[in-house]
């Protein structure tokens, strides 16, 4: 193990280079990778280092983060900066968070605008989404300020810019909670804005953002479930965009499909039952898969979408069968029944003029059916 002296030594040197480095990208230089070599090097000294050292350098290293967040910071340095001001915060004095907290809040204040403007506000914001994962409880106060300031975001014109707001949305959610009501109903609110977002990529966070909405919010599924559901299923019932990947397209459908059935599952818990309204489509498991089988027979009834929306309907059945641990004789026929009854072809097909391109359609959904049936875990109760 190497000795005091020479992790101080250590310690400061680099700290030197990361001043070197910030001041280069000042100047117009190019400093990334040493910036880089300079986090990983405090990442790997720091938790060695006596309590009172690393706490009379913290002010030093905060001001450093705050210039390097000005400086079109890439995602590996943000991470770094997080690991490294975690590790400070944790050896000096936590109570000393909050403080950096409103410094990164004041910095995504600003009213300029800009690219690079924009930039900073970004890398602000992820690296404070990050911290509130690994200092939850310290944060919390601070939880409604930086909503406030991803409901800004998501209005930029970038699409990079609003779905990394949403994926710090998703981060602050899980580590954090949303323990108000009202504050749940205003993420929603937020998000039924960028669910259709024109972005393949920001839809499909904010479908992810929308799972961890209903899980930590059931009584907000409550209220607004059948709106939820339904934007959902408006998702899943659109063809997938030319010119994307179908990783990308199928990615997107997953995260619909979980969506909505997580909303459906969070709609049929005893405690959101409290607060739901005398007419609600879902109260239980089974009036959720008789919403599910009228959104099927509702559903595109031919073209490319018809498999796709069917598949996607059959897994969100499973799914919230799985949510709900179902595995009675009752409840699993229900569930036999749903995926038997996407299969039959709708009677506008009937008399179709493309009897081959229908066939293969139905063909298509019937691979995917099986393929989700099979690798549940509901099958296994059969």
């Amino acid at each position: 193990m190497a000795s005091p002296d020479t992790l101080a030594k250590a310690f400061a040197d680099s700290l030197k280079s990361l001043e070197s480095a910030v001041s280069g990208a000042e100047s117009g230089a190019i400093t990334n990778a040493r910036k880089l070599e300079a986090l990983s090097q405090l990442e790997d000294v720091l938790p060695s280092l006596p309590k009172a050292e690393v706490a009379e350098h913290r002010g030093r290293f905060e001001d450093l983060c705050e210039k390097l967040l000005t400086q079109n910071a890439t995602d590996p340095l943000r991470r770094l900066v997080v690991s490294v001001l975690t590790t400070i915060f944790k050896l000096s004095d936590t109570s000393a968070l909050p403080n950096f907290t409103n410094r990164l809040l004041q910095l995504m204040g600003d009213g300029k605008k800009g690219d690079k403007v924009n930039d900073t506000k970004v890398a602000a914001l992820d690296v404070l989404g990050q911290l509130v994962v690994h200092h939850g409880q310290a944060l919390e106060p601070f939880c409604n300020d930086i909503l406030a300031v991803i409901a800004k975001h998501i209005k930029m014109n970038e699409a990079s810019a609003r779905g990394s707001a949403l994926e710090n949305l998703c981060r602050i959610m899980a580590a954090a909670g949303v323990r108000q009501v009202g504050t749940a109903s205003n993420i929603w609110k937020m998000l039924q804005k960028v669910m259709a977002d024109k972005a393949l990529t920001v839809r499909t966070v904010a479908a992810h953002a929308l799972s961890v909405l209903a899980s930590v919010s059931p009584v907000c599924a409550a209220a607004n479930g059948e709106a939820m559901a339904l934007a959902c299923l408006k998702a899943l019932a659109t063809e997938d965009p030319l010119g994307q990947l179908s990783t990308s397209c199928s990615e997107s459908r997953f995260a619909f499909t979980k969506a909505l059935a997580k909303v459906l599952a969070a709609m049929a818990l005893p405690i959101a039952a409290a607060d739901r309204s005398k007419k609600k489509v879902v109260t239980d498991f089974a009036s959720g898969v008789d919403f599910l089988e009228q959104a099927i027979s509702k559903g595109p009834s031919s073209g490319t979408a018809f498999p796709m929306f069917r598949s996607s309907v059959c897994m969100a059945i499973v799914l919230l069968a799985e949510a709900q641990g179902v595995g009675d004789a009752a409840s699993l026929a229900l569930v036999v029944r749903a995926l038997l009854n996407a299969l039959e072809m709708p009677s506008t097909s009937k008399n179709s003029k493309h009897p081959v391109a229908d066939d293969d359609n139905l063909m298509q959904a019937c691979s995917f059916v099986v393929s989700v049936f099979r690798n549940s875990p509901v099958s296994h109760h059969l």
